[in-house]
């Protein structure tokens, strides 16, 4: 901050190439125009912080670098230095120095970008949470298992729904650099210890609930699964209220059953039928050994039920 008159003075000392018409204009008019700049105060955006140019400014205080966090926002990226003049005296910052605050800055912003997209599902996950606490354990009514096998399958899906919230925000803000990964699904990965293709479709899977507003609202408010909301985003170009009546559909009836509505909305909009390429690949180790398929519904839920009645027959053996 400086007076108009200390500005204007500024102004007219300084030596700039002629193309820039400085010497068209006198003191008197660059007054006036700083006086007139002046009584519109700050601009705005974001925190305003005060800084006098009329005195020291000590950059090692926590209120000037907050100030040259503030300021740095409107400098041109070829700058490499930012000027707190104080008469004679000019205070340079490093460019080093500016990108960290820039980046401190900008990480602030997009944190609370996040969460303010987040919280909402959040919120309505700890009231959730809260109706579980006070089930009362000490029964054994069937009532009582169920509401609290109900109430721990609506806990699942809100996790997941915040989940993948997140991880469409990480995604769709280019978050995931200011965490130290290329990509949401890298950072995920990372942090979970799960395979990064396992990671990158749960954020195409994000990424495609974001951008349907009544489908994340069913699935934030634990009205349908993960996979039940996998589900619906197949039925592409569905309007809104088809949308709903789909959601609808999900609250009651099961992944399979929802599977071939679907199916059946494809085929008669035109579109083709999902293609799963079957396959079951078991893979052994000193430790045992994992099983990993892809199957049709139909086969899966066969493959289901016969891996059912093995395990069964394996813990009476």
């Amino acid at each position: 901050m400086c007076n108009p008159a200390t500005a204007a003075k500024r102004f007219v000392e300084r030596v700039r190439h002629i193309d820039h018409g400085d010497n068209l204009k006198d003191y008197e008019t660059i007054h006036n125009q700083f006086e007139r700049l002046s009584r519109l105060g700050p601009l705005g955006l974001g925190q305003t912080i005060n800084v006098r140019t009329d005195k020291v400014v000590d950059l090692e205080s926590d209120l000037a670098r907050r100030s040259l966090a503030q300021r740095t926002l409107f400098l041109k990226p070829f700058r490499t230095t930012l000027h707190f003049i104080n008469g004679s005296q000019t205070v340079r910052a490093p460019l080093k120095d500016r990108r960290k605050l820039l980046e401190l800055h900008r990480f602030r912003l997009m944190t609370k970008r996040l969460f303010d997209k987040i919280s909402p599902m959040i919120e309505r996950l700890k009231e959730v949470i809260a109706s579980l606490e006070r089930v009362d354990t000490t029964l054994t009514e069937t009532a009582d298992i169920c509401e609290t096998l109900d109430l721990s399958i609506r806990i699942k899906s809100m996790s997941e729904a915040v989940y993948l919230g997140v991880l469409a925000e990480i995604e769709v803000n280019n978050f995931a650099n200011s965490l130290g990964f290329r990509t949401a699904a890298d950072a995920a990965s990372a942090r979970s210890g799960e395979r990064r293709g396992s990671t990158k479709r749960d954020v195409d899977l994000a990424k495609g609930i974001k951008a349907q507003p009544a489908l994340s609202d069913a699935f934030g408010n634990g009205d349908i699964t993960k996979p039940k909301a996998a589900e619906i985003l197949r039925a592409e170009g569905a309007t809104e209220e088809e949308q709903r009546a789909l959601i609808e559909a999900a609250k009651t009836e099961s992944t399979s059953k929802l599977h071939r509505r679907v199916e059946d909305f494809r085929a008669e909009h035109g579109q083709e039928p999902s293609k799963v390429k079957n396959s079951l690949t078991i893979s052994r180790n000193d430790s045992g050994g994992t099983v990993s398929a892809s199957l049709e519904p139909v086969r899966l839920n066969t493959v289901e039920i016969a891996l059912d009645m093995a395990i069964k027959k394996l813990w009476t053996a």
